[in-house]
C-alpha cells in the first residue's frame, strides 16, 4: 500500500477521517478508507504534521474521529465477488472503474484505487449490508470504497447513445 497516495487524497479533499478499528486504524476522506497498522496515536496535530500542511492551510481542513461504520471482518456471508471490467469511463470529472458481479454493475472512482493498486493479489467485492466496495490483498481487507451512484437519466442516456453509435461497427458497417 502506498501511504503517500492516501495522504494525497486527503489533501485534495481536505477531509481527514480517522477510525479506530479492532486491529488497525482506518484513515480516509469519507469516501474511502484504508487499513493502516503501526501508527502512533493520531490526533489533528499529528495528522497535520504527517500531511505536512501549514497552520494557515490546516484551517481549510476538516478532521474527524469516527467509529468504524462497517463490518471489519475479512469476509461476510452476503458479499458479491466483483471483477474489474477492462474499461474505465470519464464522467463529470471522475475517472470511473467498472466492477461487475452477480448481474450488477458498480462504479468506483479510479483515484481511490491508487493507494492499493500495487497490491499483489488485489480483489474487490460488494457488501450489501454496508453498501461498500471492499478491496483486499489476498484474503485481508486493505480498503473500503463507497460506490458512485450513477442512476441518473443523463448518464444512462450517454451510455445508450454510445451503444447506438457503436452498433453499426458490430454489424460490420464499412463506413466506420
Amino acid at each position: 500500500m502506498k501511504v503517500s497516495k492516501i495522504w494525497s487524497l486527503l489533501k485534495k479533499r481536505r477531509l481527514i477521517v480517522v477510525m479506530e478499528g479492532k486491529d488497525c486504524k482506518w484513515i480516509g476522506d469519507g469516501i474511502a478508507a484504508y487499513s493502516i497498522t503501526n501508527l502512533p496515536i493520531l490526533d489533528s496535530g499529528i495528522m497535520q504534521a504527517l500531511l505536512d500542511v501549514s497552520d494557515k492551510a490546516w484551517d481549510n481542513f476538516e478532521y474527524e474521529e469516527r467509529k468504524v461504520a462497517f463490518d471489519e471482518s475479512d469476509f461476510v456471508g452476503n458479499e458479491i465477488g466483483l471483477e474489474e471490467m477492462p474499461i474505465s469511463i470519464w464522467y463529470k470529472d471522475m475517472e470511473l472503474i467498472l466492477l461487475e458481479g452477480d448481474n450488477k454493475i458498480f462504479f468506483i472512482q479510479s483515484k481511490y484505487t491508487e493507494p492499493i493498486r500495487d497490491t499483489e493479489y488485489l480483489s474487490f467485492s460488494y457488501r450489501p449490508s454496508d453498501k461498500i466496495i471492499v478491496a483486499r490483498n489476498g484474503m485481508f481487507i486493505t480498503g473500503v470504497i463507497s460506490p458512485v451512484n450513477l442512476a441518473d437519466t443523463e448518464f444512462i442516456q450517454v451510455i445508450y447513445k454510445i451503444y447506438k453509435l457503436m452498433n453499426p461497427m458490430l454489424e460490420g458497417d464499412d463506413d466506420i
